[in-house]
C-alpha cells in the first residue's frame, strides 16, 4: 500500500520536530558541561570552622598601620604605687637606709610599721595611707618642683603663704595628706609633716629620698 500524502506530510512534520529537538540539545550541551567544570566558590566558613579545619585563612595586610611600638618602661608589679623597675631598684638601694641614718622608708612607708619612732603597731591604716601619699606624689609628679613634697600638698599657694595659711584648693594630694597626717586642721598637720609617729613623716622622707638619689629614675 503507497502511503498517501497526509501520511507523507505527517511523517515529513514529523522528522523536522525531531531534527529541532536535537539541535536545540546539542546547543545547550556545551553551557552545561561549563557549568560542570567552573571552579566553586570558597565557602564562606567561620574563622572558628577555618581553625578546626586546619585552614587559616590570610588576612588583608595592604594599607594596614603598623602595630604599635610597647612602651619601654617596665613597670615593678610589687610596688604599691607601680614604679618603674628602675625606681624600684634605686629605691631598694638607697631608701632603705635613708641618709645613711638607718631609717628604712621604703619598707616603713610600704610594708610595716616602724615603732622606733613612736608609730603605732597597731593602726590597721598606717601603711595604706603613706602609700597614698606617695602614690599621688608619683602620679601627679607634684614634687618635681623647689617646693618638693610641699608641692603635693599647697598646690598653687606659695610655699610661705602655705604654711602660714593653708594649701590652695588645687593641692593634688591635700586630701591624702589630711588622711595621713590624721587631721584635717592645717597647723596640726604642719607639726606632723615630719613626724615620724605618722604616715606623714615616712611619706615625706621616702618622696625626698625619690628626689635626692633617684629623681632621675622615679621623677616624683
Amino acid at each position: 500500500m503507497k502511503p498517501t500524502k497526509n501520511a507523507m506530510v505527517g511523517l515529513g512534520a514529523l522528522a523536522f520536530l525531531l531534527v529541532g529537538i536535537s539541535l536545540l540539545l546539542s546547543a545547550r550541551a556545551p553551557d552545561s558541561v561549563l557549568d560542570d567544570t567552573q571552579p566553586q566558590e570558597e565557602s564562606s566558613a567561620s574563622p572558628a570552622s577555618e581553625q578546626a579545619s586546619g585552614k587559616a585563612r590570610p588576612q588583608a595586610t595592604a594599607g594596614a598601620p603598623a602595630p604599635l611600638a610597647k612602651a619601654e618602661i617596665k613597670v615593678d608589679e610589687k610596688m604599691p604605687d607601680r614604679v618603674s623597675v628602675e625606681c624600684s631598684a634605686c629605691r631598694e638601694a638607697t631608701c632603705t637606709n635613708y641618709r645613711s641614718l638607718g631609717y628604712d622608708v621604703l619598707n616603713g612607708c610600704f610594708d610595716r610599721v616602724d615603732p622606733s619612732e613612736g608609730a603605732d603597731e597597731k593602726d590597721g591604716r598606717f601603711n595604706e595611707d603613706c602609700v597614698a601619699v606617695v602614690r599621688c606624689a608619683t602620679q601627679n609628679r607634684c614634687a618635681l618642683g623647689a617646693a618638693g613634697p610641699l608641692g603635693c600638698y599647697c598646690g598653687s599657694a606659695s610655699v610661705d603663704d602655705c604654711i602660714e595659711k593653708g594649701p590652695a584648693p588645687d593641692g593634688p594630694c591635700m586630701q591624702e595628706w589630711q588622711r595621713a597626717a590624721r587631721t584635717n586642721n592645717h597647723q596640726v598637720l604642719m607639726q606632723r609633716w615630719s613626724d615620724l609617729k605618722y604616715p606623714t613623716g615616712w611619706a615625706n622622707m621616702l618622696i625626698e629620698c625619690d628626689r635626692d638619689d633617684c629623681k632621675a629614675k622615679c621623677a616624683t
